[in-house]
C-alpha cells in the first residue's frame, strides 16, 4: 500500500512539473492573449435625438432631424435637415473641410477622438455673407467642422461641418459629432 501513495505522490508531482513548464513556456515563448476590443465611449444623447444612417457612418441628431444625401464622383455628401442645427456632411477619398487658413485664418483647431478614431475640430464665427455662402438658407453665426480621417471603411475621411446659432446649438453639435460611429 505505501508503493501505491509513493507512486501517486510522483504521478502528481510530475503532473505539476508539466503544467507549470507549459505554463512557463507558453509565458517564456511570447505568446499572448488575444486582444480585447475596446468599446467605444458610450456617449448619451438627450431625449428624443434620432439615429441617423449615412452608410459609412451613423449619427445622433436631435429630434425631427433626417438625412438627405446624394452620391458624387468618389464621394458622398448631403446634409442633416429637420433640426435647429444646419449640418453638412461629406464622406469619401477627395474631401476636406471648409475652412482653410486661406478662406478664414482665425479659426481654432483642436483634436476630437471619436469611436477611437483620431480627427480634427475647427471653430469659428462666420460673417453674414459665410454663413449665405456656406450654408445657404440656414447659415448661422457659429461653425463648427469635424475631419475624420481613414475613419471609413476602405480608409475613406467623414467631414461634418455645422453652422449654429449659439453655445447651447454648439454644445448640441459636440454631441452629435462624438455619437458618430463608423461602419466596421
Amino acid at each position: 500500500m505505501s508503493r501505491f501513495l509513493a507512486s501517486g505522490k510522483i504521478l502528481a508531482l510530475l503532473m505539476t512539473l508539466v503544467v507549470a513548464g507549459g505554463i512557463g513556456y507558453w509565458a517564456w515563448s511570447g505568446l499572448k492573449a488575444p486582444p480585447v476590443a475596446v468599446p467605444a465611449a458610450i456617449v448619451t444623447t438627450p431625449p428624443g435625438w434620432v439615429k441617423l444612417d449615412g452608410g459609412s457612418f451613423t449619427l445622433y441628431a436631435p429630434e425631427g432631424a433626417h438625412l438627405r444625401q446624394a452620391q458624387g464622383a468618389g464621394f458622398v455628401y448631403g446634409d442633416i435637415v429637420g433640426s435647429s442645427l444646419c449640418v453638412r456632411f461629406q464622406a469619401g477619398s477627395n474631401v476636406g473641410l471648409m475652412l482653410t487658413k486661406k478662406s478664414h485664418p482665425d479659426f481654432v483647431e483642436s483634436a476630437l477622438t471619436v469611436d477611437g478614431h483620431p480627427g480634427t475640430l475647427r471653430r469659428a464665427d462666420l460673417a453674414p455673407n459665410e454663413q449665405q455662402y456656406w450654408f445657404p438658407g440656414c447659415g448661422q453665426s457659429q461653425y463648427a467642422g469635424l475631419l475624420m480621417p481613414n475613419a471609413l471603411p476602405g480608409g475613406g475621411t467623414l467631414v461634418v461641418e455645422v453652422s449654429a446659432e449659439n453655445e447651447d446649438a454648439l454644445a448640441d453639435a459636440m454631441t452629435m459629432f462624438k455619437s458618430i460611429r463608423a461602419a466596421k
